[in-house]
């Protein structure tokens, strides 16, 4: 998957940062054993310049896993508010090692094979993916309809899995990230933040994608203890006014670590498919956090 590339390579970059930051320490007590105040304070800046570039090389990944259909090099340095002097080298190394790549017209970057070869990788290592695979796709043979998986990412919910039905008209969507407070998933995982937790993570007023989505933390609230109540989370047509979601929240370790949620087509949401799709979802939720507890 492409978004868990996107973690591997945050993880190298994160690694090789501070074996850059130890190496510069290690260098300057092995060659010399005084430092002056100034050339220290250069040291550190010259540290920091490094990580800021760092970071603008994840947040290039951030905006293209967000942006499937890709950006252009405009719209990347407006998106990441850099200059161009400045981003065209970090896309053209980024280019030449294979982790984001130009269509087929050269107009638009898009992740990059790499990126997704990392994202099997770790899909192929991590214990918890192993698992939530093998379960989300029990859920999508008993209910045929499209599941997926998500985690808080700040006031989102990055979306890590999704496996779809076998049916002719179905969610169709990519591994990315959408507001947590208009989603299934992202309700389901914020049903157990107290309100001085949401008022730090969300926004005051929320975004709208439809007539439906909620406005504040005020119309959220009740929605939030009625998952804590039920175990069942609704998004009824708030991302999108053709799509409805149910989700639960999945304990994994002592904590709220994981949503499953399954997504229909609105004129598919009938009373029968919904109880089918929560007891599947139930199901899945008890496998899942006795193996993660």
């Amino acid at each position: 998957m492409k978004t868990c590339g996107l973690w591997c390579f945050k993880l190298f970059l994160y690694r090789n940062s501070v074996l850059y930051y130890n190496f510069s320490i290690a260098s300057r007590n092995a060659f010399s054993s005084e430092f002056d105040h100034d050339s220290e304070e250069q040291t550190m800046e010259q540290d920091v310049k490094q990580h800021r570039a760092t970071q603008r090389v994840l947040a290039v990944l951030e905006q293209l896993t967000a942006h499937p259909e890709g950006l252009t090099f405009t719209e990347l340095c407006h998106a990441l508010d850099a200059p161009k002097s400045s981003l065209s080298p970090i896309l053209h190394t980024m280019a030449g090692s294979g982790f984001i790549a130009l269509d087929e017209h050269g107009a638009r970057y898009r992740v990059g094979i790499k990126t997704y070869v990392a994202g099997r990788a770790y899909d192929r290592t991590d214990s918890d993916m192993r698992l939530l695979r093998e379960v989300v796709r029990g859920v999508v043979d008993a209910c045929d309809e499209t599941a997926q998986v998500g985690i808080l990412d700040g006031a989102s919910v990055l979306y890590i899995l999704r496996i779809d039905s076998s049916q002719p008209v179905r969610l169709k969507s990519e591994v990315g990230t959408l507001p947590a407070y208009c989603t299934a998933i992202g309700k389901a995982l914020l049903s157990e933040k107290a309100r001085p937790d949401l008022e730090a993570l969300l926004p005051q007023r929320f975004e709208r994608f439809t007539d439906a989505t909620l406005r504040s933390i005020d119309e959220l609230e009740p929605e939030l203890e009625a998952i804590r109540c039920t175990g069942f989370a609704y998004d009824r047509r708030e991302t999108d006014d053709a799509i409805t979601c149910v989700a639960t929240p999945v304990h994994a370790r002592g904590a709220v670590g994981y949503g499953l949620g399954v997504s229909v087509p609105a004129y598919r949401f009938t009373p029968e498919k919904e109880l089918l799709i929560k007891q599947a979802l139930s199901s899945a939720r008890t496998e899942l956090e006795r193996a993660l507890s």
